[in-house]
C-alpha cells in the first residue's frame, strides 16, 4: 500500500512539474486559452491587444448632428468617451475626415464634438483608433511567414496568426494588407472570436490603404480568415477601394466571416477560395464578385445594392485548369438590382441545393448547372423572373424550381436549357385569406400585376405552403380532380385532404405549376430520347375535304411534339394540300402535306407550332387528317402514316 502511494505521489509530482514547465500541455490548460500564445506574443499568435489595441469602437445608425452636438438614440454615451475619435457619414457622403473628437459628455444620448460640419441623419463610428497597434502586430506577424523550402530540404514551422480577441476595433487610417516578408511566402491567419464577437470597423475616409480594401493580400499562399466581422460603419469608403475583402493571393480559406455595411463591394475574389459560413450583407456595392471560382458551403449573400447583385460570377472556368464555381446549400437573398445572381463569361458553375431569391441570369457565354434548389421572388416581390438565359447561354438543370411573380417569367430562355428531370415552372401568389367547405378550399390571392386566372388554369398542379392551418398545405398534382378545380381573377380552388379546415387569414403562398409563364426556346429533355409514334389512315381512297381521326393519346406531363413526319405509298397531286393536325382542343400543331410528294417533314415542309407548342398534362391529344381543310387531291395519299416525336417539358 505504501509503495503504491509513493508511486502515485511521484507521478503527481512529475505531472505538476511538466505542466509548470510546459504551460500549454495536458489538463492544466485554462479553458479561456484556446490560443495560448495570444496572451504572450509576439509568437506564433500575434494578439493585437498586446500591441495596444483597445477594441472599444461603437457604431450607431441613428445619429443627428446639430452644431457641435451629436445625438445618437440607440447607444449609451459615458464620460469615458471624451477624447475618442468620431466619424460620421452615409453610403453616399463623407461628412468629416476622422479628426473629429468627442470633447464633452452631455448625457447618455448626447455628446459635444469638436467639428460642427455635417448633415443629418447620419451613421457614426467612434472609439480609440487601433491603427498603430494593428499595424505593429501585423508587421511582427509578417516576419514569421515562412518559406516552405530551404535548399533541397523541406522546412516547416507554425504559420503566424494575427489575432483579434472579442471586441470592436476601429481603423481610422489604414487597412490590413498582408504581404510576405521578402523571404516567407506561405501561411498566414487572421482570426477573431466569432462573427459579431470580433468586429473590425473602418472609418469612412480610410485613404491610407495600400491594399485598396479593408483586408487584402498579395504574393502569398495559404491565407486563412476565420471568426470575425468586417463592418463599414455605414459610411462611404474612399474612392478606389476595390472591395472590403480583396485577397489577391493563392489558396484562401474563409470560415465564419461576415462583411457588412460597406459602400464598396463586399468581397472581390480574383483567385479561388474555399469558404464556409461566409456572409456578405447590406453593402452598397455587389455582395461577392468571384473571378477565380472556388467552393462556398452554407454561405449567404443578402441585401447588397450593387448593379451585379449579391453574387456575380465573372470570367470563371473549370476543366482542364480552372476550379469552376460551386455554391452549395447556401442562400442568396434579395438585393438592390435583380437578378441577384448573375453569371458572365463563365463555365463549370454549379448552384447546388440553394435558394436563389430574386432570380438568376446567365449570359450568352456561360454554362451553369442547377442541381436542386430554387430561384424566384422574395415574399411580395412583383414581376420577378426565376431564370433568364441569354442567346448562346446554356443551363443544365435537375430537381430545380423556377418561380415567377406577376408578369415575370419562370424561365426566359433565349439559349439552351437542358432538362435532366424533376424541374418545374411555377407562378407565385400570396394568400390573403382562405375558406374551407368540406374538402373544397378556396384561396383568395394577391394579384400582383396579373390576374390569377391568366397564369393558372383548371387542372394545373398546385403547391400550397406556409398556411397557418396545416390542412391547406400540400402538393396537389395536375388533374381534373387532383389539381386546381376552379379559377377566378384572384381565387384558386382545389381539393384538400382534410375537410372543414376553418377560415385562414393572411399568410402562406400558392404556386400553380404549369408553363404558362415560360417563354423562349423550350427545354431539351436529356433523360428522354423522343421516339416516333405512328398513326395510320388505311381507308382507300381518302375522300377530299374529309376529316379522319387517326389516333389519340394521353400525356401525364407537359408535352411538346418536336417533329412531325408523314409518308404515302404514292406521290400526291393536290390543288389544295391536306393538313395533319395534332391538338388537345386548346393548342395545336400542324403539318401541310405539300403536293407532288410522298414524304413530308416538319423540318422541311410548312408546319406550325412544332417544337414550340406546349400540351398541358393529363390532356387527350388527337391526330387528325384534313382537320378544317378543304383539301382537293386528284391523287390523295395512300396508306398514309404520320409519325410524331413526343418530348416531356419540365415537370408538374
Amino acid at each position: 500500500m505504501i509503495g503504491r502511494l509513493t508511486v502515485a505521489l511521484a507521478l503527481l509530482t512529475c505531472s505538476v512539474s511538466a505542466q509548470q514547465q510546459f504551460p500549454g500541455a495536458g489538463g492544466g490548460v485554462s479553458p479561456n486559452s484556446p490560443l495560448p500564445a495570444s496572451t504572450s506574443g509576439p509568437g506564433p499568435v500575434f494578439n493585437v491587444k498586446n500591441y495596444g489595441a483597445t477594441g472599444d469602437t461603437l457604431n450607431s445608425y441613428n445619429c443627428i448632428k446639430s452644431g457641435f452636438n451629436l445625438n445618437c438614440t440607440d447607444v449609451t454615451f459615458t464620460p469615458a468617451d471624451v477624447g475618442k475619435h468620431v466619424s460620421c457619414g452615409n453610403t453616399s457622403t463623407v461628412l468629416d475626415d476622422g479628426s473629429n473628437t468627442i470633447t464633452a459628455f452631455v448625457n447618455a444620448t448626447n455628446v459635444t464634438i469638436s467639428h460642427s460640419a455635417g448633415a443629418s441623419p447620419i451613421r457614426c463610428t467612434w472609439g480609440t483608433p487601433d491603427d498603430t497597434a494593428v499595424l505593429a502586430a501585423l508587421a511582427a506577424a509578417e516576419l514569421s511567414i515562412f518559406s516552405p523550402t530551404q535548399g533541397t530540404l523541406l522546412r516547416t514551422t507554425a504559420a503566424p496568426t494575427l489575432y483579434f480577441p472579442a471586441g470592436s476595433y476601429g481603423l481610422f487610417t489604414t487597412g490590413i494588407a498582408v504581404v510576405n516578408n521578402g523571404v516567407g511566402t506561405t501561411g498566414f491567419t487572421i482570426r477573431g472570436d466569432g462573427i459579431d464577437q470580433t468586429k473590425i470597423t473602418w472609418h469612412s475616409t480610410s485613404t491610407n490603404n495600400p491594399g485598396a480594401a479593408g483586408i487584402a493580400c498579395n504574393n502569398l499562399s495559404n491565407l486563412r480568415l476565420e471568426g470575425f466581422t468586417l463592418d463599414g460603419g455605414g459610411g462611404k469608403q474612399p474612392n478606389g477601394w476595390a472591395a472590403a475583402l480583396f485577397p489577391q493571393c493563392n489558396s484562401t480559406v474563409i470560415r465564419d466571416v461576415k462583411i457588412s455595411n460597406f459602400s464598396s463591394t463586399g468581397a472581390l475574389l480574383t483567385n479561388a477560395v474555399f469558404a464556409e459560413n461566409f456572409t456578405t450583407v447590406g453593402n452598397a456595392g455587389n455582395g461577392i464578385v468571384s473571378q477565380g471560382g472556388g467552393e462556398f458551403y452554407g454561405s449567404s449573400s443578402s441585401n447588397n445594392a450593387g448593379a451585379n447583385g449579391n453574387i456575380f460570377v465573372q470570367n470563371v472556368f473549370g476543366m482542364p485548369t480552372g476550379t469552376g464555381f460551386r455554391w452549395v446549400n447556401g442562400l442568396v437573398d434579395e438585393c438592390g438590382t435583380p437578378p441577384c445572381v448573375q453569371v458572365q463569361n463563365s463555365t463549370d458553375v454549379h448552384f447546388i441545393g440553394s435558394a436563389l431569391f430574386t432570380g438568376l441570369s446567365v449570359d450568352g457565354h456561360s454554362h451553369v448547372n442547377l442541381e436542386g434548389g430554387s430561384a424566384g421572388p422574395f415574399n411580395s416581390d412583383n414581376n420577378l423572373s426565376g431564370l433568364t438565359i441569354a442567346t448562346g447561354g446554356m443551363v443544365t438543370a435537375s430537381n430545380f424550381r423556377a418561380i415567377a411573380s406577376g408578369t415575370g417569367k419562370c424561365i426566359n430562355n433565349s439559349g439552351t436549357l437542358r432538362d435532366n428531370g424533376a424541374n418545374s415552372c411555377e407562378s407565385l401568389w400570396l394568400v390573403q385569406s382562405a375558406t374551407s367547405t368540406g374538402t373544397t378550399a378556396v384561396l383568395t390571392v394577391q394579384g400582383f400585376t396579373a390576374n390569377a386566372n391568366t397564369l393558372c388554369s383548371f387542372g394545373d398542379a398546385l403547391e400550397v405552403q406556409g398556411m397557418p392551418i396545416a390542412g391547406y398545405n400540400g402538393y396537389f398534382p395536375a388533374g381534373a380532380t387532383t389539381g386546381i378545380t376552379a379559377m377566378g381573377t384572384n381565387t384558386i380552388q382545389y381539393t384538400t385532404l382534410g375537410s372543414n379546415l376553418g377560415a385562414a387569414g393572411v399568410g402562406g403562398y400558392a404556386m400553380c405549376r404549369n408553363l404558362q409563364n415560360y417563354t423562349g426556346n423550350l427545354p431539351v429533355a436529356m433523360l428522354n430520347n423522343p421516339i416516333p409514334n405512328t398513326c395510320y389512315v388505311t381507308i382507300t381512297p381518302i375522300v377530299n375535304a374529309t376529316t379522319y381521326t387517326m389516333c389519340n393519346f394521353r400525356t401525364q406531363s407537359a408535352t411538346n411534339i418536336t417533329r412531325i413526319m408523314a409518308s404515302s405509298q404514292v406521290t400526291t397531286t393536290c390543288a389544295t394540300a391536306p393538313i395533319i393536325t395534332i391538338s388537345d382542343g386548346t393548342v395545336s400543331q400542324t403539318l401541310t402535306l405539300t403536293s407532288a410528294k410522298s414524304s413530308w417533314d416538319s423540318a422541311v415542309d410548312t408546319s406550325t407550332g412544332v417544337g414550340t407548342t406546349i400540351f398541358k398534362p393529363n390532356g387527350t391529344i388527337t391526330v387528325k387528317y384534313d382537320v378544317a381543310a378543304a383539301s382537293a387531291c386528284t391523287t390523295p395519299p395512300t396508306q398514309l402514316a404520320v409519325s410524331y416525336n413526343i418530348s416531356p417539358i419540365l415537370s408538374n
